[in-house]
């Protein structure tokens, strides 16, 4: 009985001493009790994640909208970051900190959660502006498709300038003399950066006057090609041979810029030249072969002109002109391949031989008798 006695003060004298001990000027009792809190912050954050996945997402999966379903998402992981870092600022408050320690963590621990969730709410606006605002703007004609990365751009950047001022208020700062140097910095970076704000005010310029949308084709005396992107400073074009070209807005709003997307229709003009030799008969018949070429060629115009135009240096000349109906690049190749086949073909057919960059030598006999020509 006394050995048991014994034991049993030893093991209490023995615990009591391990409360003694201090880390960092805390007792043993603290930092378990802080291990705790966050141990159980992290459980709670996990049932929070699995409890949304097994059985809020599967209610959102009935409905007909996308927006709960990818909100949820979002929410699960914001959700689950958030609890587990609410668990770590209250585990701090059970720890004996230095002052200048507390001060810095409740600060990093606000910056980092003002800042997730920030993103998350971006992610939800960004998930609404192209699944719903998009297609409802562009239906209604309120908005053009091209506008819409660069206003998204702008929206992001305001609400990250708004963020970053309540930040910097809640951490103890003066936002009104921050703002006041940021007025007379503001000057100098515009005038350091002119032509960034050239091609800023070049962007908005072609936004508002909708010169042009995304998937358009579009020419100027410089370049011609389909619009890929339009950005702040510059616009993107695929070009024919299949590079990128990169246009600074503010050249491009300066340009005389022709939308060739935008014809109802588009003309070919087409230079047919047969050789001198041919009557005006098969002239006549010629130009019936093309005439009849064109009413029967699907997308192109009935109307068409055809004419014998002028004497050139190498033939007659008969010139051709007809409207496609479609304005895609791709087609009208298509169609005006399928065309010149059909006129050669028939050319052939009728035996019209056309012309060629040709030259007629004639030479003199030192006599003065000409020879045969070459």
């Amino acid at each position: 009985m006394n050995f048991l006695s014994l034991l049993q003060g030893s093991l209490v004298a023995s615990l009591e001493s391990l409360r003694l001990i201090s880390f960092l000027n805390n007792t043993l009792d603290q930092v378990l009790l802080a291990l705790l809190i966050v141990v159980v912050g992290w459980a709670t954050a996990r049932i929070f994640t699995f409890i949304l996945g097994r059985y809020v997402v599967k209610l959102t999966r009935k409905t007909s909208t996308q927006i709960d379903d990818f909100a949820i998402e979002v929410f699960k992981n914001v959700g689950n970051f958030v609890i587990f870092v609410m668990a770590f600022l209250y585990a701090t408050r059970v720890l004996t900190l230095a002052e200048q320690i507390d001060i810095f963590v409740e600060r990093a621990i606000l910056v980092i959660v003002v800042i997730k969730v920030t993103a998350a709410f971006l992610k939800i606006f960004d998930f609404v502006v192209s699944h719903y605002l998009v297609p409802y703007a562009s239906k209604n004609g309120i908005l053009d498709r091209t506008m819409v990365p660069t206003l998204n751009r702008l929206v992001k950047l305001g609400i990250w300038a708004i963020v970053a001022l309540m930040i910097v208020s809640n951490l103890g700062y003066n936002i009104s003399s921050l703002l006041a140097g940021l007025g007379i910095g503001g000057l100098a970076i515009a005038l350091a950066a002119q032509d960034a704000l050239s091609n800023f005010f070049g962007s908005i310029s072609i936004f508002a006057d909708k010169t042009f949308k995304m998937g358009d084709y579009v020419r100027t005396k410089e370049f011609d090609g389909n619009i890929k992107a339009v950005g702040l400073r510059s616009t993107r074009l695929d070009t024919v041979d299949g590079t990128e070209l990169i246009v600074p807005n503010s050249q491009l709003a300066s340009m005389v810029v022709e939308n060739l997307s935008r014809r109802p229709k588009r003309r070919v003009d087409v230079t047919l030249s047969v050789i001198y030799e041919t009557s005006n008969t098969k002239m006549k018949e010629g130009i019936k072969i093309v005439k009849d070429i064109i009413t029967a060629t699907k997308d192109v115009e009935n109307h068409c002109r055809v004419n014998f135009q002028t004497f050139s240096a190498h033939g007659l000349d008969i010139m051709l002109s007809y409207w496609i109906k479609d304005t895609d690049l791709e087609k009208g190749q298509k169609i005006q391949n399928e065309i010149n086949f059909k006129i050669k073909q028939g050319f052939e057919k009728a035996k019209i031989e056309f012309a060629y960059p040709t030259q007629l030598l004639y030479l003199k006999n030192l006599d003065g008798a000409p020879t045969n020509p070459r």
